[in-house]
């Protein structure tokens, strides 16, 4: 609580401010809420619905999935897991789709998924996959061993990446997609996936200020104007809202 005095010959003017305290460590909600997960750099995933867009002979097509939905909230930062499949022509540094957090008053944020950047093909490490793929292996955040398309087992990959949001608007669902030309690339197949994402909440401060003017001798207002702060004070604490801590998942 900050109290600013103005003092003048006739009148004195009291404001008072109060904010919630931001916490002292990142609050981590898993979207959407799964029955198993994984924790990849201290932040937890949950594996739950996958969302997944694709393209070509082998896909069912669509352009555009949605990752989660929620209730507004403020968040800081958005973690994901995700890979390519069917991506052995994609080349480095090719933008293949990107990552939308949708916010309440219709603005967005993105990321780009970059081939070889922040995405790869989950099977990048399949035994004779690598002379195959023109891109690089991204930053793994999650590995599982798999035999498919091959006679013995190996580890299948999904990428970790993340980007900032603006903490001060309410964000309501985020989004997938192809870009436009991937999603017109007749000749090639491509899927992405999504397996798990992570919001960072944040605590917004919430200013609540009143200004009182009092009248009369310099005594009566310092006194009166004491008085009427230790009110307002115990007030403002008892009716002061606080921002959501949790996420509902999709």
């Amino acid at each position: 609580m900050q109290h600013t005095h103005h003092f003048h010959l006739c009148a004195l003017v009291l404001t008072l401010t109060f904010a919630h305290p931001c916490p002292g460590a990142p609050l981590y909600q898993p979207l959407p809420q799964g029955a198993s997960g994984t924790t990849y750099r201290n932040i937890p995933f949950e594996f739950g619905r996958e969302a997944g867009v694709s393209r070509g002979q082998w896909a069912t097509p669509n352009q555009i999935d949605t990752i989660a939905t929620f209730p507004p909230v403020h968040a800081s930062t958005v973690h994901i897991l995700a890979s390519m499949g069917w991506a052995e022509w994609v080349p480095q540094n090719t933008t293949v789709g990107e990552i939308r957090a949708y916010y309440a008053d219709g603005g967005f944020s993105a990321l780009d998924l970059v081939a070889g950047v922040n995405i790869s093909d989950w099977a990048w490490d399949r035994p004779g996959q690598q002379s195959n793929l023109p891109h690089a292996r991204a930053e793994v955040g999650y590995s599982f061993t798999t035999a498919i398309d091959f006679s013995t087992t190996y580890e299948g990959h999904r990428y970790y990446s993340s980007f900032a949001l603006d903490g001060t608007r309410l964000v309501d669902h985020l989004e997938l997609r192809l870009t436009d030309a991937m999603w017109n690339d007749n000749s090639h197949s491509l899927g992405l996936n999504v397996v798990a994402s992570t919001a960072e909440i944040v605590a917004v401060p919430e200013p609540h200020a009143a200004t009182l003017g009092l009248l009369g001798s310099l005594t009566a207002l310092v006194i009166g104007s004491l008085a009427k702060a230790r009110d307002y004070a115990r007030r403002g604490l008892n009716t002061a809202r606080h921002a959501p801590t949790t996420l509902e998942g999709a």
